[in-house]
């Protein structure tokens, strides 16, 4: 029948003696007569009892497993003498002689039997409700249950009806933004462009910012293997982690501590050992020391290698949402601490679920704060992104602040409230309204006759009426199905998802220039329900801009109107940059729509003053 089975557990009669078949199933029952030993086996359809000879390979293996064990086994049907059938089994006549056991999964003591019908209280009933469901009486109900709907189902489809499943209120692990919280007022002080390009306020970022904060490195899938490792740097620094033999991940500061000399160059890799380009020495990837190069030519290291001192520094590392972070301060608060109520807010997204299939950097001709401000605002889309209000976005978007974080809507499929015209389906609209997955288009749906406005609400009628067959839709409110929720993690990490796909940006300093930062781009999809994947594009740095360097570094993977949005928000960076150093910029006015803006820069105060020296 298939892998597992060769037979249900209520198919077995005096038919199919000395037959050689094969069975999966729970451990229902275990009994030991004294030299034989049986076991009922059950599986959703019913019963089959199992012998176990003193003499067969099998009796130690089942004399270890305990009831709801689960197990495959082989053997022969026999017949039972007429002394021990069992008439009230549609299995009574036969048993199986066990050959070979194999156990699936072990399972400890239970805190409810299944076996029999023992009166339990409630609460303990609903507490291991997945035991519960199991007892005969339970599991009789829920084939009944079904068996009805069956029926009800099949005479409806023989009359013609049509199942529709509409959406319902219920609860789902993220709370909608809407209705909205208070805007708080964060004062209305201007912000000075000196931030932005003094060299003073640099270092005071990297003392106090930098060092002191959780930052977002790369997908835990990328260390699959031991001795996988990646690299990555943050400002001046560079990291190394590495999944050790162990199967561990650790990450280390990437410096040789020889001579400090950069230990790994290399982007990526595999290697149970990393060796210093300069003089020779090793480390394991577990970060203690491997050798030193002929120690016994060179006089210093006569009297040994102190070897306990020598190992790679660490560095503080965690995982969430299948990402990992690193934290250069020892006494770190733990990450979902720093991540707090946002971090939980996310979880319906299942992001351990989602495959990288494109990460791109690029450096930009300004400060890494002109970045980040840009992306926590969307007053600028009418200036700057004009395309993009024909499609979604408004000025009157949901946002929230929660300690050094917040978050917004980016509305989607729907047209922004400043457009006179928000019922026609332009050419621009029409391509990129419908239902969009990485890398291409599909038109909008030739059933829906309503406004461009108010398509939105069609497809959270339509994503529900989906969600049994696309399963991550269930966990996510409305707004979900249809908006991106822009969650940006204080200093520099951006979650900005659809339910399908989504990105996240990184923001990062430059080692030397206030000048210049770095922008990385990743893009992920949904793989919950096992999609067929795009090929990985490999990883770049570019420099300079324009929509054809994006569409270059997103070939296949990323819409040409979104590359030259990109490109408008690459340009005013070098434009924003030049502007702060104006002795005529008297400072920045900002809007009530901009407060994360305003929150964001208080933030980066409130760190300089807690670790000021």
């Amino acid at each position: 029948m298939n892998e597992y089975r060769s037979h249900k557990c209520n198919e077995l009669t005096i038919k199919d003696v000395d037959s050689e078949v094969y069975l999966s199933g729970w451990v229902n029952r275990k009994r030991d007569h004294g030299g034989l030993l049986f076991i009922d086996l059950r599986d959703h359809y019913g019963l089959t009892q199992l012998v176990f000879d003193p003499d067969s390979n099998a009796f130690g293996e089942a004399e270890k497993i305990s009831a709801e064990s689960v197990i495959k086994v082989s053997g022969r049907v026999v017949k039972r003498t007429d002394e021990t059938i069992n008439a009230n089994l549609p299995t009574g006549e036969i048993e199986i002689y066990v050959e070979e056991i194999d156990i699936l999964s072990k399972s400890e003591e239970l805190p409810l039997p299944v076996f029999g019908e023992p009166d339990y209280p409630e609460d303990i009933r609903l507490k291991y409700r997945f035991l519960d469901l199991r007892r005969e009486t339970l599991h009789k109900n829920i084939v009944m249950r079904s068996k009805i709907i069956q029926s009800i189902r099949k005479r409806m489809i023989e009359k013609d009806f049509l199942e529709r499943k509409n959406p319902t209120k219920r609860d789902f692990k993220a709370e909608p933004f809407i209705p909205r919280k208070p805007i708080p007022d964060l004062g209305h002080e201007k912000l000075d462009g000196e931030r932005f390009y003094s060299r003073e306020f640099m270092q005071k970022e990297w003392d106090s910012v930098w060092t002191k904060t959780w930052q977002v490195v790369h997908r835990e899938s990328e260390l699959e293997f031991d001795g996988s490792f990646i690299t990555h740097s943050i400002g001046k620094e560079s990291f190394l982690i590495v999944r050790g033999n162990d199967s561990k991940i650790r990450a280390f500061y990437n410096v040789c501590q020889h001579r400090g000399n950069q230990l790994c160059t290399l982007e990526s890799g595999e290697l149970d050992t990393f060796s210093c380009p300069f003089h020779g020495w090793k480390w394991n990837n577990d970060g203690t020391l491997n050798s030193v190069f002929a120690p016994e030519l060179y006089k210093q290291f006569k009297d040994g290698v102190p070897t306990e001192e020598l190992g790679l520094t660490e560095v503080k590392i965690d995982t969430w949402g299948g990402w990992l972070w690193i934290n250069m301060d020892p006494d770190c608060i733990p990450l979902k601490d720093y991540l707090s109520d946002y971090g939980e807010h996310l979880e319906s997204y299942n992001f351990e679920n989602w495959a990288l299939i494109d990460y791109q950097t690029f450096e930009w001709n300004g400060n890494w704060k002109h970045a980040v401000d840009a992306f926590n605002e969307s007053y600028h889309f009418t200036a700057l992104h004009p395309d993009m209000i024909q499609f979604g976005e408004g000025h009157d978007i949901p946002i929230e602040i929660s300690g050094n974080h917040s978050r917004m809507i980016n509305f989607n499929e729907t047209v922004s409230e400043v457009v006179e015209d928000r019922e026609t389906f332009t050419p621009l609209r029409s391509e990129m309204m419908g239902d969009r997955s990485v890398g291409k288009m599909q038109d909008i749906d030739d059933g829906y006759k309503g406004l461009a406005k108010d398509l939105h609400l069609y497809y959270i009628d339509k994503r529900r009426s989906e969600e049994d067959t696309i399963t991550y839709y269930q966990d996510m409110n409305d707004e979900q199905l249809v908006h991106q929720y822009h969650y940006f993690f204080f200093p520099s990490a951006v979650f900005t998802n659809k339910p399908e796909a989504g990105n996240v940006f990184r923001y990062r300093p430059h080692p030397t220039d206030p000048d210049k930062c770095y922008y990385d781009f990743f893009i992920l999809i949904n793989n919950t329900d096992n999609k067929e994947l795009p090929p990985r594009r490999p990883h770049k740095i570019y420099k300079g801009n324009g929509p054809e360097l994006y569409d270059e570094a997103f070939e296949g993977t990323f819409p040409p109107v979104f590359n030259n949005v990109l490109a408008q928000d690459g340009s005013n960076m070098e434009t924003m940059q030049w502007g702060s150093k104006s002795d005529s910029f008297k400072g920045g006015i900002l809007c009530e729509q901009e407060i994360r803006v305003r929150h964001f820069h208080q933030t980066i105060d409130k760190f300089i003053e807690k670790y000021k020296k």
